[in-house]
């Protein structure tokens, strides 16, 4: 019937579907869709649709799609967060042979870092186009940061790929390695580095970057000797420089190196940064900021947050005066105190960072629009009025809560009838039901698609649901999450769900369970858990298992349990985070 309707009608039909199921849908349907689904783009030239769909359908567009269409496609993801083993198929059917057009790649939650070298060597081998590369990695935590760095500098670093724009985003910082460092043609890049003296080797050998984010890990190394003999004359040796990012969260770096890095970029364009100061703050001031800022002649856009810890002899007129320095030198910065520490920031906040709320006069006594374009908040206390929330940050799109005292704030009001409307994300990590059940009011079902929650706390909201409990004054009927797409459950004992959880779940695709106490006894639990989870939620295509402390690659009874469930089809993985399936 399909082949009677008007081409405009199909295209409309499209809007309400996943570009995977489009091509499952309609590429085999007729012979003459090949050409109008090319000619319209639909689907064709950027394949990032790969991440989350079962194996079955990824497997389908690999062998029966891809091999038409490999010529149309200019850019593709793959993301192994929730479909681990995606890489090595590709490798192994050797994929980027099809993809000669190919000009980006990028690659998000690698874990094997053996992948990752294979799929560089076929990039080599078959990506002649390839100028644009983001790496992921999410390595095994028992790898050296060594071999992390080896292989970065093997394919990116020696010039073996060509490229104009490399991102690597890892928790292994890398350790740049003199006279190995020969990539010239970089004009984006986007690094974690170890050492701080590898921030002036980047400087050296950079001569056309025009877009350099860089951020220094949580361990980085700093040597003074490296600062003394540096020349850092960068007006000659980065012309090209128009965006600068700079991150450095761990308060172990002088104000004054920090300076020494910004201040002769005077070709700079934009600038960001999150710069936790050293010690408390002594060496900062809002004025002595705008003088290092002053030097930047050619900025047009700046975006900052500086996080200051008070000082131990901070009294309150002190932190006033504090303050005031940031505040009478730019409108456009705000300051707010924390419990413990100021923040000063450009507004509106820039969405890259959470913001952290600890106590609830920071938005009481700021205006409502300063923050009005923040998206992810983090409360780490109870608010006596989430009224204040939903008018103070209408548009997040994630909400994390976590540990909180067992007081429960029996002066927490919600009196609005506006809604968080956009929320997508709650993380709620504490057990206190009846202010999961305050904040699950303020979402708007529908657009609420993933959860992460202590089972007990959520099991005990369904019970209490279920009895019409009563609660802020208003008869709640009970809340079912039909519409959640992905949960992520913490145990502190494994234990299985009831038969209504898989009622209640029923359009599930993503379900992580952590159990803190892991035993083996467990795993009896485990393998019944998954058996009724895989059977009861037909949309279920990823599983996770993670426990603290354990690496499973080493434990037989997860390597017997990986057997048995490989017997039955499902794609199946054992590394140091825990138990992956991919059905």
């Amino acid at each position: 019937c399909f082949a009677f309707l008007p081409d405009l009608v199909i295209f409309e039909i499209f809007q309400y579907l996943k570009p995977a199921e489009i091509l499952q849908s309609f590429f085999d349907l007729y012979d003459s869709w090949l050409p109008k689904l090319i000619d319209e783009k639909v689907c064709l030239k950027s394949v990032d649709y790969l991440s989350n769909i079962p194996s079955e359908l990824f497997i389908y567009i690999c062998a029966k799609i891809i091999p038409k269409i490999g010529s149309t496609i200019l850019f593709m993801t793959i993301n192994e967060e929730k479909t681990y083993g995606q890489l090595k198929l590709i490798n192994d059917q050797q994929l980027f042979r099809l993809l000669p057009s190919l000009t980006t790649l990028k690659l998000f939650h690698i874990i094997n870092l053996s992948d990752l070298e294979i799929c560089f060597e076929l990039c080599l081998k078959y990506l002649s186009l390839l100028i644009d590369l983001t790496v992921g990695l999410y390595t095994n935590r028992f790898v050296l940061k060594s071999s992390v760095s080896d292989t970065i500098h093997k394919y990116i670093f020696n010039g073996s790929l060509l490229l104009e724009v490399f991102k690597l985003v890892s928790p292994n910082s890398c350790r740049l390695q003199l006279p190995n460092v020969k990539q010239n043609n970089l004009r984006c890049l986007t690094i974690s580095l170890e050492r701080f003296s590898d921030i002036f080797i980047l400087f050296d050998n950079l001569p056309v970057i025009e877009y350099l984010s860089i951020e220094l890990s949580e361990n980085y190394i700093f040597d003074e000797s490296d600062v003394h003999d540096y020349d850092h004359n960068l007006t000659e040796k980065l012309p090209c420089l128009k965006h600068f990012t700079f991150i450095s969260t761990v308060p172990h770096l002088p104000y004054k190196l920090f300076e020494m890095i910004i201040q002769d970029m005077i070709h700079l364009q934009q600038l960001s940064f999150k710069y936790v100061a050293s010690g408390s703050g002594q060496d900062i001031s809002g004025i002595r900021l705008k003088k290092t800022l002053s030097k930047l002649i050619n900025l047009t856009r700046l975006d900052f947050l500086l996080i200051i810890a008070y000082r131990d002899n901070h009294n309150i007129n002190d932190r006033h005066d504090f303050l005031s320095t940031f505040q009478q030198i730019e409108h456009d910065w705000n300051v707010c105190c924390d419990i413990d520490r100021f923040y000063v920031y450009t507004k509106p906040w820039n969405n890259i960072y959470t913001f952290a709320l600890s106590i609830e006069d920071v938005i009481t006594n700021n205006n409502d629009e300063d923050f009005r374009d923040i998206q992810r908040l983090s409360l780490c206390h109870k608010f006596s009025s989430l009224d204040r929330i939903v008018k103070s940050f209408p548009n997040l799109n994630s909400l994390s809560v976590w540990s909180l005292d067992n007081s429960y704030c029996s002066g927490t009001t919600i009196t609005t009838n506006n809604q968080l409307k956009r929320l997508r994300s709650l993380t709620f990590c504490c057990l206190d039901v009846k202010y999961f059940q305050s904040i699950i009011l303020l979402t708007k079902v529908h657009s609420l698609k993933c959860i992460h929650v202590d089972y007990h706390c959520l099991n005990q909201y369904f019970i209490n649901n279920t009895n019409d409990w009563l609660t802020v004054g208003t008869t709640i009927k009970p809340v079912f999450f039909e519409n959640i797409i992905e949960l992520r459950l913490k145990y502190s004992q494994l234990i299985e769900p009831t038969k209504q959880f898989y009622i209640d779940f029923k359009r599930l695709e993503i379900l992580d369970i952590t159990s803190i106490n892991d035993t083996i006894d467990e795993i009896d639990i485990l393998e019944r858990i998954i058996s009724q989870s895989f059977s009861n939620m037909k949309n279920l295509y990823s599983f996770h298992y993670y426990t603290y402390g354990n690496n499973f690659n080493n434990q037989h009874p997860y390597s017997d349990l990986k057997t048995s469930l490989s017997k039955q089809h499902y794609n199946v993985d054992l590394n140091c985070y825990g138990l992956s399936i991919w059905k």
